[in-house]
């Protein structure tokens, strides 16, 4: 049946709303389902953004084996070996805290029988055993006198003199210990392979520097930078030893 012009107009009219009404109803906001981004192409996936913790670069540090040039005859014993890293300028290292060092007794001996400390740390003598002792010593520009009872420690003792010092004790001449005070700066005695370690050690150059009781003196400078421990082997020449 043919339609009149109003009847076509009424029609056109709800076409319109009709498309209308659905175009706005692709507008409204929704919520996508979990199983929905699954499956969505990896372009329109949302993006995720990951924070690393940030790690700090470890500290620098000095390693290395103390070694004598092997030649024919040559007497190459050296006794405890000392290696120092003194800093070349001013710093972080120049911060660094006096110490309290310990040097214990529990029989008729005390332990270690050779202990490093830098200018300005301090000494504590600790005795766990039953006898009394009476620690003596003169190499330090002035005469040290310390006592202590049965297991009991002493007074914390600073030391201000660089150099040897060898402790005895005037109720048991028996007893003997040394003590070597270094410049302030970090050091390491080495083990029974002449190995060293040395760490950490803030950036910056430094003198590396060896003493035994029969040679002793500066080796070399170095550098050491974050996160480099850097491997350095002193070489002493036999003819140098005990001049």
């Amino acid at each position: 049946m043919a339609r009149t012009g109003s009847q076509r107009a009424f029609a056109l009219a709800t076409v319109t709303i009709t498309v209308a009404t659905s175009s706005c109803t692709h507008l409204k906001a929704f919520a996508p389902t979990p199983e929905a981004v699954a499956a969505a192409p990896a372009s329109l996936q949302p993006s995720v953004i990951s924070e690393e913790p940030t790690r700090p670069t470890p500290p620098g540090g000095l390693s290395g084996d103390v070694r004598v040039i092997l030649r024919p005859g040559a007497d190459t014993s050296l006794g405890p070996v000392v290696v120092t890293a003194e800093p070349m300028s001013a710093g972080p290292a120049d911060a660094r805290a006096p110490r309290r060092v310990l040097v214990g007794s529990t029989t008729d001996r005390f332990d270690p029988e050779f202990t490093v400390l830098a200018e300005g740390d301090s000494v504590v003598f600790t005795n766990g055993g039953a006898l009394s002792h009476r620690l003596f010593s003169a190499d330090l520009g002035e005469r040290l006198e310390v006592p202590i009872g049965p297991s009991d420690s002493a007074a914390p003792v600073a030391i201000h003199h660089r150099g040897e010092a060898r402790f005895f004790c005037s109720l048991h001449p028996e007893e003997s210990f040394d003590l070597l005070v270094t410049a302030a700066a970090p050091s390491s005695v080495t083990d029974e392979n002449g190995w060293y370690d040395i760490w950490p050690l803030p950036d910056g150059t430094y003198r590396l520097s060896i003493w035994t009781r029969r040679v002793s003196g500066p080796v070399r400078i170095v550098e050491v930078s974050a996160g480099h421990l850097s491997i350095e082997t002193i070489w002493i020449d036999p003819d140098l030893i005990g001049k």
